[in-house]
C-alpha cells in the first residue's frame, strides 16, 4: 500500500505566524520591563520618602527626648528652687521667732531638750493656775506661746522641722547674750545711772548695795539670806517697796522699762523713758525689724528679770549656775504668773501696767494692747470690776482667803511651788486689784483720781514717817538694820532661799 501524505490544516483566521508571535512577545516583554523599571523608579522614590520620614520621625523622637529631659530638668530645678525657698523661709522663721519669743514671751524654754514640734494639748487648761502648777503646764504654755508667735508671719508647720527646732534654740541663746551685753555694758550708764554703774564694776559693792534691790533679805540667822523676786524694789515704781510686793506699784519700775527700751530700740531710746516715751534711733532697730506692736506678759516679766540679773552677782546669763543660786527662769515665771493671773481676772492695777507700757513703747497701737482692750471691755459692759459688793466681801467676808477660780480650785494655796511671796502677790491681785470705781480720765496713765493717788502716796510714805524714823535714800537701797521691819510678815520656810555669799 502506498503511504499517505499528511496535509496540515490551514491556519485559523486571525492567527499569527511565528515571526509575528515572536515580535508580539518581545513587545510584551519590553512593556513589562518598562513597567518594572517604572515601578522600581517609583519604589525608589517612595523608599527615599520613607527614609526621609523615618529620619524626620527619628529627629522628632530625639527632639522629644531632649525636650523631655529639659522639662524634667526644669521641673527638678523648680522643685529644687521650691525646696531652697522653703528652707530659706524656715531659717528666717527659726531666727525671727526665737528673737520675738525671747523678748516678748520667755527668756528660756522649760528644758534644754525643748521640742518646738511637740503637740499642743487642747485639753490642758490655759489659766495661770494650771500653767504654772506643773512642768506639763509650763511646757504647754510655752508651746501655745510659740504657736501664737510663729503664726503671725510664718507657716505653723515650720515648727515641726528639725531645722527650725535647731535654729530656734540656737538663736534664743544668741539673743540672750546680745541682750545682756546691751544691758550690762553698752547701755549700763544710761539705764542705771552713774552710781549704780560704779557699783556694778566692783563685785563687793555690787553685793553690798545692789542685792537689796533684788528683794534680798537677811533671815534670823545672819549668815543666811534669801531673794524674793516679787518683793524686789527694782520692779516697783521709783524702785521703792518698803513692805515688799505692792500691786499698785509693781511692774512700773523705770529701770525695767529702760532695759526694754535698750533691747528693742537701742541705747539712744533709754534717755526718753523719763519723758514718757521711747523714741528709737533713726534707721532700723529690733522692734521695727520684728514688727512688734504691743507688750505681752513676757515682755514685762523678761525686762524685770533681765534688770534684776544685771544687778546680781551672777556673771553668765544662764538659768541657775551663778553665785546667787537663783533660778532665773523660775524668777521670770513668778512675774509671769502674777501678770497673767491679773489679766485673766481683769485687775485694774495689772491692766494699768500694760496700758502704761504700751503708751511708752507703742503709743500708735496702745488702743489694741492687752490693758487698753480689757479696760474698754469693762466699760462697754457698764459694770465696773470693783463694785461695792466685791469691795465689801473683800473687807468683811474672807479677807484672808485666796479667791477661787471657775473650777473651784484655790488660786495659790494649792500650787506646788509653796512660795509665800507669790501667794501674797496673787492674794493682792485678787483682793486689792479691782478698779476703784472711777471712770478712766483718758489721760493714758490708767490711774484713779487725785485723791486716791494722794492716799496711795500717803500709804507708801507712812512707813517712812511712822516706823522707819529716818529717810530712805534714792533707789530704795535698804540698810541691814531696817530689813527686819521691811515686811508685814516674815517669809515662810517654803520661800525660795539662797545662801548669802
Amino acid at each position: 500500500m502506498a503511504p499517505q501524505r499528511v496535509v496540515n490544516p490551514p491556519p485559523a483566521s486571525g492567527s499569527l505566524s511565528p515571526p509575528e508571535t515572536i515580535m508580539e512577545e518581545a513587545k510584551r516583554q519590553g512593556a513589562l520591563a518598562r513597567k518594572c523599571h517604572e515601578l522600581e523608579a517609583k519604589n525608589s522614590v517612595l523608599q527615599e520618602k520613607l527614609d526621609r520620614l523615618l529620619q524626620q520621625n527619628e529627629q522628632m523622637q530625639t527632639n522629644q527626648d531632649v525636650q523631655g529631659e529639659q522639662d524634667a530638668e526644669g521641673r527638678d530645678a523648680d522643685a529644687d528652687d521650691e525646696r531652697d525657698e522653703r528652707k530659706k523661709s524656715i531659717k528666717e522663721a527659726g531666727i525671727r521667732t526665737a528673737q520675738i519669743f525671747v523678748i516678748q514671751f520667755c527668756l528660756w524654754t522649760v528644758s534644754d531638750d525643748f521640742n518646738t514640734g511637740a503637740a499642743v494639748d487642747d485639753n490642758e487648761p490655759q489659766d495661770a493656775i494650771h500653767r504654772f502648777g506643773s512642768s506639763h503646764g509650763l511646757l504647754q504654755g510655752q508651746l501655745r506661746d510659740l504657736v501664737a508667735c510663729i503664726a503671725e508671719k510664718y507657716d505653723a508647720s515650720f515648727r515641726r522641722t528639725s531645722l527650725f527646732n535647731r535654729l530656734f534654740l540656737s538663736q534664743m541663746g544668741d539673743q540672750r547674750s546680745q541682750m545682756i551685753k546691751r544691758v550690762r555694758r553698752e547701755a549700763a550708764a544710761e539705764i542705771f545711772g552713774p552710781e549704780i554703774t560704779r557699783w556694778l564694776k566692783d563685785p563687793s559693792l555690787r553685793k553690798e548695795h545692789l542685792r537689796k534691790l533684788l528683794g534680798w533679805t537677811r533671815g534670823d540667822d545672819s549668815s543666811v539670806g534669801r531673794y524674793s523676786p516679787l518683793d524686789a524694789p527694782l520692779i516697783h515704781e521709783c524702785s521703792i517697796a518698803p513692805y515688799g510686793f505692792d500691786l499698785q506699784t509693781a511692774f512700773l519700775g523705770e529701770i525695767p522699762m529702760k532695759v526694754y527700751a535698750a533691747i528693742t530700740r537701742g541705747t539712744t531710746a533709754v534717755q526718753y523713758i523719763e519723758k514718757g516715751h521711747a523714741t528709737g534711733a533713726k534707721g532700723s532697730y529690733l522692734s521695727k525689724i520684728l514688727s512688734l506692736q504691743n507688750v505681752y506678759p513676757g515682755s514685762i516679766a523678761g525686762a524685770c528679770t533681765l534688770a534684776c540679773f544685771a544687778l546680781s552677782e551672777d556673771t553668765n546669763f544662764v538659768r541657775n549656775d551663778g553665785p546667787t543660786g537663783i533660778d532665773w527662769l523660775e524668777w521670770q515665771n513668778q512675774y509671769l504668773r502674777v501678770l497673767i493671773d491679773g489679766l485673766e481676772k481683769e485687775r485694774e492695777p495689772i491692766l494699768r501696767v500694760f496700758k502704761t507700757w504700751d503708751m511708752v513703747f507703742y503709743p500708735g497701737t496702745a488702743d489694741r494692747g492687752l490693758g487698753a482692750r480689757l479696760l474698754e471691755q469693762n466699760k462697754d459692759h457698764g459694770v465696773m470690776l470693783g463694785d461695792g459688793m466685791e469691795r465689801a466681801l473683800a473687807q468683811v467676808g474672807d479677807a484672808g482667803r485666796v479667791g477661787d477660780d471657775n473650777n473651784g480650785r484655790q488660786l495659790a494655796t494649792d500650787s506646788n511651788d509653796g512660795d509665800t511671796k507669790l501667794r501674797r502677790a496673787v492674794i493682792q491681785s485678787s483682793r486689792r486689784g479691782q478698779l476703784s470705781g472711777a471712770e478712766d480720765d483718758g489721760s493714758g496713765d490708767g490711774k484713779g483720781s487725785d485723791d486716791e493717788e494722794q492716799d496711795q502716796d500717803e500709804d507708801r510714805n507712812a512707813p517712812h514717817r511712822n516706823q522707819r524714823g529716818k529717810k530712805r535714800g534714792e533707789g530704795a537701797v535698804r540698810d541691814d538694820d531696817s530689813e527686819s521691819e521691811s515686811r508685814e510678815q516674815p517669809p515662810s520656810k517654803a520661800t525660795r532661799s539662797h545662801k548669802d555669799h
